[in-house]
């Protein structure tokens, strides 16, 4: 009887074994599938897609790729990745939140891949495997780059990197071919897939010095895999900069000095250097201790996080001393793995200088290592396995639940912002983008406060637009004029201006001279927003107001203009339609 319920028990545990990994990742897709039914957030998301939509716009891959000139951005791939999903799935929401659910669902089984390879001599390898895929695929610090369309850039650049590492693993030369090939592909996604460089190269003598390999081994393997993986590095930077242009490298310069430094009365505040050791500090706290989820954290307790980076190292001191290497390798390529985010930490290059979602790829290399460390654990005999099995149950229900909650935050616009202000209730930009998702008198209400707590916040030009709009709905004229003005005194760009032009021509005029003058205002933005980006639909919407004005002869002329450098719009259409019509009536006149 005993032998048969061993034999039971015996089966059981081997199911559980086989089916660990399905289990797992049915769980990762149940957890996040309501992301696949939310909306776009009024952040970033529509910026993707607009360009696609403008009637001017004329896809090209080799532009994609090889620029003219050097941009802030070189993202070819990741830009692709939206093109196609506008291609297939037009403005349908599900479509693009459908593509980062499956890419995300992709990145945890690479993460289930490389950490079999790691324990494949572990009998309990596949059940350790699945247990990192989960604690990686329901991690909190997960959801805001899953749940945001926009956040793709962060999974993109980490598929590649988690594919590059699975590369590496391969038995056969091709391995020194497919390993870089994948990080170059992850860094036209997003930048940190540049970690991926350094972590191939540590993850190598790592893997060499657990396997007792003699040190000049170890070197000499290290140092050809870093000859491999500066190829990529090389090309990507060829191409991002058009080739060393020497504009691409004084605006790299420029960037970079602006990261590193603040320029204040044309003197460097050099202590803004020292920012990059509590900003370790913190990342390594929240990949362990995530809570509490922000979206909008742009500040930190510099004193606490300092006291986390200085025991951190002295900790890595303490595994130098005692030959600890590998907690030492981990422990750099955990830092590396968020290294690629540190300039925007104490720079000013985003305005939310310690997001979650850039330690997405890094949460990837965390879950392992927490594995790992329990699978040490048990083997020391510090902790029982059935113990260890608890804390992981433990920690994978207290991130669900975490997890789904923060799912829901980004439900759509309004419930992100109500969230967020909660958090941030003084910052300008928050309350700018609570204010646009709800609309109304809180909109007004959030703008005017944005603008009385920060003089340089990045849409300070719009916010004083959005205020106009309202004060034109209530017939407030004069002070509608005047927040364009202020508007426009900040940034006088082709969005700005015609949001003023369409914000004028809303006003009522109480007589015929009135509503000329602003018809004429409406003309002149319209003019100058046509030098700025030459669109058919300015210069139409410039030829009808002329004509509503009775300017009969200059209509015509911008109409024929219309016809001319815009043939194959549909405004050339309408511009015809018009200028028939208005033959017809001059004939008629005669």
């Amino acid at each position: 009887m005993l032998q048969t319920v061993f034999m039971v028990m015996k089966i059981k545990t081997e199911a559980v074994k086989n089916q660990s990994f399905l289990i797992g990742l049915l769980f990762i897709m149940a957890l996040y599938l309501p992301v696949n039914y939310f909306g776009f957030v009024n952040m970033d998301d529509m910026e993707h897609f607009n360009a696609f939509l403008r009637e001017d716009f004329k896809f090209d891959l080799f532009k994609l790729f090889f620029r003219e000139s050097a941009t802030k951005y070189y993202r070819p791939l990741l830009t692709l990745s939206f093109y196609l999903d506008s291609q297939i799935w037009g403005l349908s929401m599900k479509g693009y939140h459908l593509t980062n659910y499956v890419l995300h669902v992709q990145n945890s089984i690479l993460v289930y891949l490389i950490t079999l390879r790691l324990f494949k001599q572990d009998m309990n390898g596949k059940i350790y495997a699945s247990l990192a895929m989960v604690l990686f695929g329901i991690h909190p610090l997960t959801c805001e780059s899953v749940a945001w369309v926009s956040g793709r850039s962060d999974i993109a650049g980490a598929f590649f990197f988690l594919l590059a590492v699975n590369f590496y693993f391969i038995k056969n030369p091709f391995r020194f071919v497919l390993t870089p090939l994948a990080v170059f592909l992850g860094m036209l996604c997003k930048e940190n897939a540049l970690a991926g460089i350094p972590i191939i190269i540590l993850m190598d003598m790592l893997i060499n010095h657990t396997h007792n390999y003699p040190i000049k081994g170890v070197m000499r393997n290290a140092m050809v895999w870093f000859i491999v993986m500066i190829i990529p590095l090389f090309i990507y930077s060829f191409l991002r900069t058009n080739g060393w242009e020497s504009s691409a490298y004084t605006h790299a310069s420029l960037t970079l000095s602006k990261a590193a430094v603040s320029v204040s009365a044309e003197k460097i505040n050099a202590f803004e250097l020292f920012h990059i050791f509590p900003a370790i500090g913190f990342y390594l706290k929240k990949m362990i201790i995530p809570f509490p989820l922000n979206f909008a954290i742009s500040n930190i307790n510099t004193t606490i996080y300092s006291i986390v980076f200085f025991s951190f190292c002295l900790l890595s001191i303490y595994w130098g001393i005692n030959k600890k290497i590998s907690f030492l390798l981990v422990s750099m390529i955990l830092v590396i793995s968020f290294a690629p985010a540190l300039p925007i930490a104490f720079g000013h290059i985003a305005w939310v200088p310690f997001a979650e979602r850039y330690l997405y790829l890094s949460v990837s290399l965390a879950a392992i290592c927490m594995v790992a460390y329990g699978r040490s654990v048990v083997q020391r005999g510090l902790i029982s396995s059935k113990k260890q099995w608890i804390v992981f149950f433990a920690i994978i229900f207290v991130f669900s639940i975490a997890t789904v909650q923060r799912e829901f935050v980004w439900k759509n616009s309004q419930s992100l912002w109500a969230d967020t202000l909660k958090q941030n209730p003084d910052s300008s930009m928050v309350l700018f983008k609570y204010g646009q998702a709800f609309g109304g008198e809180t909109e007004i209400w959030a703008y005017q406060r944005a603008i009385a707590n920060s003089d340089n916040f990045k849409f300070r030009d719009v916010t004083f637009l959005g205020i106009a709009r309202y004060e034109s709905a209530v017939q407030n004229y004069d002070k509608a004029i005047e927040n364009i003005d202020k508007a426009l005194a900040i940034k006088k760009n082709f969005n700005n201006l015609c949001q003023a032009a369409e914000i004028v021509l809303s006003m009522k005029a109480e007589d015929e001279r009135m509503g000329k003058e602003y018809t004429a205002q409406a003309i002149k933005y319209y003019q100058i927003a046509y030098t700025k980006r030459k669109t058919a639909f300015v210069l139409y919407k410039i030829g009808t107001l002329m004509n509503q004005t009775c300017q009969k002869a200059e209509s015509m002329q911008i109409l024929e203009k219309v016809r001319h450098n815009h043939p194959n719009s549909k405004y050339a259409l309408y511009a015809g339609t018009l200028l028939k019509k208005m033959s017809s009536y001059k004939n008629t006149e005669n």
